[in-house]
């Protein structure tokens, strides 16, 4: 919902490339941080993930509607910086907001099929030869 209502902005934008870098530069730090939040720190929690999303999408949606009305301009690689910044020091207030769930050991997996091995092994096989291609 949020990101088409960003399109109709592009046209201000001095070229389609500065867009494109400003949009990406926003939107995938703040997931990049909940993803590496909850790898590796075993505190982390659905309110923490929420208010990281929610920080990282605010900071980069008001940076990039600051640069689209000429109101400063921050280069795209600091925005990426600063928004996953953002999101993981969110992830982490908002994670230590809610107390520490005990975790308990996982059920054991089942089996994985061998079918679903050999479709990975192919896509693997069939991936490697387009990038060969066009190397």
């Amino acid at each position: 919902v949020v990101s088409p209502s960003w399109w109709p902005q592009v046209p201000r934008c001095p070229g389609r490339g500065r867009s494109l870098q400003a949009c990406l530069a926003s939107s995938p730090p703040p997931v990049a941080a909940v993803f590496f939040a909850g790898m590796l720190w075993r505190r982390a929690n659905a309110r923490g993930a929420f208010a990281g999303l929610l920080t990282g999408t605010a900071l980069g949606g008001v940076l990039y509607g600051l640069a689209v009305l000429g109101i400063t301009h921050v280069q795209f690689l600091n925005v990426a910086g600063l928004g996953f910044a953002a999101s993981l020091l969110a992830v982490i207030l908002g994670s230590l907001t809610q107390p520490a769930v005990e975790l308990t050991a996982p059920a054991p997996l089942a089996p994985t099929p061998r079918s679903v091995k050999l479709t990975g092994a192919a896509l693997l096989v069939l991936t490697a030869a387009i990038v060969a291609a066009f190397w």
